[in-house]
């Protein structure tokens, strides 16, 4: 069964999928914990570095929210002295 990427893009195909293995260990998926999302390797370095350069042009994850729970209460309900 061949993947749409094969279907839609035969020429680029091969390319496409050696860069996602080179910044997976080879692999075309890593599903470690703490590893799926993620990648390593020059192509990676520079994917991140395109992200972090269009962050401080558009001015994005510049006014994050500062979160904190000083405003939540425990609720008082009927159940309340099992937890």
């Amino acid at each position: 069964m061949r993947t749409g990427l094969e279907r839609n893009y035969p020429d680029r195909s091969n390319k496409i999928l050696n860069r996602v293995r080179e910044m997976h260990g080879g692999e075309l998926y890593n599903h470690s914990f703490g590893r799926r999302l993620t990648g390593e390797g020059k192509y990676a370095d520079m994917i991140k570095m395109i992200f972090d350069s269009n962050c401080r042009k558009y001015g994005l994850n510049e006014n994050v929210l500062k979160l904190s729970t000083d405003n939540f209460t425990k609720p008082h309900s009927g159940q309340g002295s099992l937890f």
